[in-house]
């Protein structure tokens, strides 16, 4: 058996440190690729005020609600990082989902409900009605008040929508009489024609 001299000895161990440190750092890569990575703020965390009770912090930028981390008072703060840029109508009121942070927490909260970000829809209404087609079929939301505009959203039968501005003089589709209105469903802001909608 070959017996290693002092010189050889430590180029050997100096191998095997080198070989430690590699897999250490290695590891250490792959943990911090794990851990929740933290965001810069891109819109210097300015602080902003919530504008509406039991407003939604969420975790990611949806209305779903398995996404609700916790619930903010009117008046809270929270430290807005970066906006979303595309624009929906939710409630009544346009905006866009922002980033923020919250403590060292960081989520999402519809700009709607944020001082300074938040913008009124035409709708300025709380009349609600529901859609009654036959069963099977759907009304359309669509992007103007015609039948040949393109459509948003499809309606089941009993489907709650907010109710807005009449639009023009009253007319007869599909054997319904009725009015095209501004309406919004599912956060989404549009036309309807309401010979197929009872007003709550």
């Amino acid at each position: 058996m070959p017996t290693l001299t002092g010189r050889s000895l430590a180029t050997a161990l100096g191998t095997v440190s080198l070989a430690v440190a590699m897999l250490a750092a290695e590891e250490m890569g792959m943990l911090a690729h794990l851990r929740p990575q933290q965001h810069e703020c891109e819109l210097n965390g300015k602080a902003v005020e919530v504008v509406g009770d039991h407003v939604r912090f969420r975790a990611a930028p949806t209305l779903d609600a398995a996404n609700i981390l916790d619930e903010l008072p009117q008046g809270s703060s929270v430290h807005v990082c970066k906006s979303l840029n595309e624009k929906f109508t939710y409630a009544g009121r346009s905006g866009c989902w922002y980033r923020v942070r919250i403590d060292d927490t960081e989520g999402y909260v519809f700009g709607g409900y944020l001082d300074g970000y938040s913008t009124r829809t035409q709708i300025g209404s709380t009349l609600y009605g529901r859609v009654r087609t036959t069963p099977g079929s759907t009304l359309a939301l669509r992007a103007a008040a015609s039948v040949n505009s393109r459509a948003l959203k499809r309606m089941p039968s009993g489907a709650r929508v907010l109710l807005g501005t009449i639009f023009g003089r009253p007319e007869t589709i599909g054997g319904r009489r009725g009015q095209w209105r501004r309406a919004v469903y599912e956060g989404v802001e549009g036309y309807l024609f309401d010979g197929y909608v009872d007003v709550e």
